[in-house]
């Protein structure tokens, strides 16, 4: 059975499980992510890969342990808001089963209860974006990773986690935050003479040493 926890500095949550629920979880990805044609692909693939990656090394247990039984992977709020964002809208194009949605279901559940576990105040403020970001934005992976390390940047703790429905208004289509982001990312890609969707962010410093 899977379970989430907060990390204890707030920067996002351990999703714990056996290897063969981590497995099925790492399955049941693959089964939202690989030949289906969906809008944007290229941006909601980058965005998957990661939360796929991630729990792949969770079950091969090359991230958290627990005396070789249970296996887990520390995940920041918003890639995890964003990766359920991409499966969600991907899973809309294409047949879904029963097990699919239970799982859809314990996903979101599992998520809330640990937002309330860190902080309640804060959770009733975040728990709207769960179905509010843009599934078809182009740029998705950008404003992934430009959120979350504007957050890791913080250090953590409840105040920082109040603040993330701000960081993510920029997600939530035509509204104005997310038409800035838009125009900032375009000028910068017209700084490097590279395509928007494609560019990367050089902030590996900002993740060393960090304190979950």
């Amino acid at each position: 059975m899977l379970s989430i926890k907060p990390t204890k500095n707030g920067l996002g949550v351990e999703l714990w499980g056996e290897e063969e629920d981590l497995k099925r979880l790492y399955l049941f990805i693959q089964n939202f992510w690989h030949d289906i044609e969906s809008p944007n692909e290229l941006a909601k693939g980058e965005v998957i890969s990661y939360f796929s990656y991630e729990i792949r090394k969770g079950f091969e247990g090359k991230r958290l342990n627990r005396g070789n039984r249970y296996f887990g992977v520390n995940i920041y709020w918003i890639h995890y808001i964003c990766s359920l964002t991409c499966l969600k809208s991907n899973a809309s194009l294409i047949p879904t089963s029963k097990e699919d949605v239970a799982m859809f279901q314990a996903l979101e559940k599992l998520f809330i209860e640990a937002m309330k576990e860190y902080d309640s105040v804060g959770a009733q403020g975040l728990e709207p974006y769960l179905n509010a970001l843009y599934g078809n934005n182009k740029y998705m992976y950008q404003f992934m990773r430009q959120a979350t390390t504007d957050h890791v940047k913080t250090g953590g703790g409840k105040p920082a986690f109040r603040s993330l429905p701000i960081l993510l208004q920029g997600g939530i289509y035509a509204t104005e935050p997310y038409k800035e982001f838009v125009r900032s990312l375009k000028k910068s890609a017209s700084e490097f003479g590279v395509p928007p969707e494609t560019i990367e962010f050089n902030d590996d410093e900002i993740y060393e040493n960090l304190i979950w």
